[in-house]
């Protein structure tokens, strides 16, 4: 999976190394405002992200880490159940 994060914070924002040990590939460069970063994520998973603030000095860091998407079928039609229920109320 492709994951772009666009830098519209007007700071510069460092990726995380953990972002590479975790399975992304892509540049640990940092990311310039308004510049525009492709991560490759490993097939069947998605991006879960994170993005910390440590104040002028050190700025911004972001974690992009691949998650497994796992689906409980069992639990989705009870969730689906429950919240058209919610609706109606």
């Amino acid at each position: 999976m492709k994951f772009v994060f666009y830098n519209d914070t007007g700071r510069i924002v460092y990726p995380h190394t953990a972002c590479f040990l975790h399975g992304c590939s892509g540049s640990i460069n940092p990311i310039q405002h308004l510049e525009e970063r492709i991560f490759i994520l490993p097939e069947g998973s998605y991006p879960s992200v994170k993005l910390w603030d440590y104040g002028e000095d050190k700025g911004l860091e972001i974690l992009i880490s691949p998650s497994k998407v796992r689906i409980d079928m069992k639990y989705t039609w009870k969730l689906i159940f429950i919240l058209k229920q919610s609706k109606m109320e």
